[in-house]
Parts: C-alpha cells; structure tokens; sequence
C-alpha cells in the first residue's frame, strides 16, 4: 500500500481569544485539506504474444480527488532498475519514455502501444523482467508534490497460453457451449441460479465476440453439440427432453423418451447422441430416428455433467457433484478415471488428441491424457476475471468449454457474479489460446 505523504500546506488555527465581556471561547475549525492524490496499481498482465508493448495490459485506480490532478504516467521499468525507485527518478523520466493517461477515469484497465519503450527509452519487448509503476503529476508548480504508486509486480513478457475475454457482459446464465464449421461460437443460457428460473435462449458469438440471440423457446438449456448436418441439439435440463435446432434458429422437440435432467451431449460419427442425465445418474444413447435407449448406468455417477467422445472410442463423463471423471466404454462398462480437484466439475471436451476438462468449483481447466495425466492449463485456482498469462489469470465458476475448429483456442463461458456458487449470471465469454 502507499505511504502516506503530506503536502507543505500550513495548517490554520485560530487559537483561543479571550476579552472582556466575553462569555467563553471563540474558536475557529481546522480546514479541511485535499486528499492527496495517489494511484493504486491492481494488476499487470501478458494478454499477446507481440512481443512489445501491446501484450503488457497495465490495471490501476486513479486517485480519489483528482482536483489537483494534471495526468498520470505509466512507467515500466527493467526490474535490475526497480529496487528504490522513487518518484524523483520518476519525475525525471523525459517525455516519449512512458505512457500518458488522462483523469477522468476511477478504474483504468489498458494495453500499451506497440512502440511504448521502458524508462530507459528502450523498446518493451520479451524476456526481460519489468515493474510499473504509475506517477500522479499534480498541478501544484512542484515536482515534489507528485506521488508514485506501489510498484506492480514483475512481469516477463513470453510466448505462452493466454486468457483474454472475448466479449462484454451476456444477461445470460452459464449453460452449455459449442462451435460450429465457421468458428462462431454458442452458449445457453440456462437461468439466472442453478435453483432458479431456467433460461430459454441461445446466445451465437461471433469469433470477433459480436453477440446475438440464436435461439429461443427452450427449458433450462444446458449442454449442447452439433451433428454432421449443422443441427444444433440442445438438453432442456427443466424441460427433461432434447431439442434439435436447425442452422437457421429454428427449434423443434428431437426426444424426451428415458431423460432425466439432461445436461451433456456428446454425438458420434453416425449422429447418434449420447446424453448424460444428471437427474438419475444415467447415460442414454439416442439414434437419428429418435429411439431413446439405456447405454449405462453406474453408481459411479454424480449428477453426470458433461460428456465426450475420444478418439478411442471410449465416453468420459465429468461428474458435477463430486469431481470424478468416468470413463464409458463402447459397452457401456463404466469405470472411475482420475479425481479432479474441486469437487465440482462443469464440462469435457475432445480436442487436440486429449480431453479440456473445467474444475468448475476450482475456478481451472485442466488438460487430461487418455493415460489419466491431468495437469492445471488455466486459471490460478483464485475466483475472479483478470486476463493474463493462461495460469496466472483468474476464472469464475467457468461451466462448459468448446474448441475452435482449428484447435488453437478454447472458449469458454465464466461467470460475472463473484459472491456464491448458486448465482451463475450474466456471464462473459473468454477464450484460452493455446501456444
């Protein structure tokens, strides 16, 4: 935090007065003095892979009264340089060499330019350690009256696996995910409290994060998966039944035979569907003639939540209520896979020649191996929504994941709210690209 440093500004107080006649005292009261400006930092992050200035996103409050506050100025520093830095040092910085922000701002949140240099007049660039510090410049005709925030931390710019969010805030619920041919990507919305209200739309992003309804009329939509003709299915968990929804947003009912709070869908080469039933602890096996059929069930079943199909023909399921990823062989045969920490896992996914896999209560993604190696790839495992190096940034209650067609990005949807785990709207969709 910073120290406290007061300005050179007499303090005025009319003593006691004291005549003949008088009744008491007469006293006058202490004027009240300006805060004194000063900024905070809260956070630095690598949010590309540039190597300059415009990966380096620099996050800051701005002073509380910015009465007499002319601008404020971004300085990195080489961290060899950073030791006892000082705001005369700072003060002396020449122009070209740091950033400008106007006031006007309480919470300042940017990108560098692509030619910003550190102090030295050196251009930011990777594999050297920085600080940032941000200097309040104060129209008070002295350069002793600036003040110079607390230093950031040190941060390395570095080719590495990124979470950047993808679009401003949806109204929406954090229900399933999913991806189609031209990367536009689909989130559902399924209501606003896992015990409250279901949702009933559709959202389709855009790969730029343009956002719009695709499609509405549903019941709690959860977990969702495109077949080989571009149709969109759609679990209604409140609605106990799967919606198929045609490439131009049209909805009908597909199936409601055997279903039981469906969430996860997973549909193999044929177009048949795989649902895990969350209410009875079930997988269904769907045919593209809409015959519904037991295909396993397992005491090894919590609430199954999502559901993928690998390259080995094998299902696995993450279990919602106790962290457990199970593995459904083509005979329906289910078997315990890995534990994955938390205790509360979102969605699964195929991609890349290995299973994403969301520790939804760890606020993580996890990488697994079909060999049962599970290894942390986002999210430091603190709640929050800060963008940055992949496991340095922070996640929120993130529910499903989905891959873009060439697999170099992850998208997944977060959650706004930060207080509880029941509250899961509105929700931001945020990517994870892969180096």
């Amino acid at each position: 935090m910073l120290r406290a440093l007061f300005w050179s500004v007499p303090h005025i107080v009319a003593g006691a007065v004291c005549c003949a006649g008088c009744g008491g005292e007469s006293t006058q009261p202490e004027p009240t003095l300006p805060p004194i400006p000063s900024a905070s930092i809260t956070g630095v992050a690598d949010i590309a892979n540039n190597g300059n200035g415009s990966d380096l996103l620099v996050a800051f409050t701005a002073a509380a009264n910015e009465t007499t506050v002319t601008e404020y100025r971004l300085l990195v520093i080489p961290q060899a340089d950073a030791a006892g830095y000082d705001v005369a040092a700072a003060g002396a910085v020449p122009p070209g060499r740091y950033t400008v922000v106007p006031t006007g701002q309480t919470a300042v949140k940017m990108t560098l330019a692509a030619d910003a240099t550190d102090v030295a007049g050196n251009l930011i660039g990777e594999a050297v350690a920085y600080v940032v510090h941000v200097l309040v410049v104060v129209d008070a005709g002295s350069a002793s009256d600036n003040q110079l925030s607390n230093p950031s931390a040190a941060i390395t710019l570095a080719q590495t696996d990124l979470v950047i969010t993808l679009t401003d805030v949806i109204q929406a619920g954090s229900g399933g995910m999913a991806v189609d041919a031209d990367g536009n990507i689909y989130s559902a919305d399924f209501g606003t409290a896992l015990s409250g209200q279901p949702g009933s739309q559709v959202y389709k992003i855009t790969p730029t994060g343009e956002v719009s309804v695709f499609a509405s009329g549903l019941n709690g939509p959860s977990g969702i998966a495109f077949d080989s003709k571009g149709n969109l299915f759609q679990s209604n968990i409140a609605g106990n039944r799967i919606s198929r929804i045609t490439p131009g947003g049209s909805v009908t009912s597909f199936v409601t035979d055997g279903l039981a709070s469906p969430v996860g869908i997973a549909i193999d080469a044929d177009d048949n569907l795989f649902v895990a039933n969350c209410g009875n602890n079930t997988i269904r096996k769907v045919t593209v003639d809409r015959v519904s059929t037991p295909f396993a069930s397992s005491s090894l079943f919590n609430c199954p939540n999502g559901i993928a199909l690998a390259d080995d023909g094998n299902l696995y399921v993450a279990n919602f209520g106790n962290g457990r990823i199970i593995k459904v062989a083509p005979d329906g045969t289910a078997s315990s896979f890995v534990q994955v920490p938390g205790n509360n896992n979102g969605h699964i996914t195929w991609a890349n020649g290995v299973l994403y896999v969301v520790a939804r209560a760890g606020h993580r993604i996890y990488q697994l191996t079909l060999s049962g190696e599970l290894t942390p790839l986002a999210g430091s495992g603190t709640r929050g929504l800060w963008d940055g190096a992949a496991l340095d940034a922070t996640l929120s209650l993130t529910n499903d994941i989905a891959a873009s067609p060439d697999g170099t990005i992850l998208y997944f949807n977060d959650v706004v709210n930060q207080t509880g785990t029941d509250i899961i709207s509105p929700v931001v969709i945020r990517q994870l690209i892969l180096r």
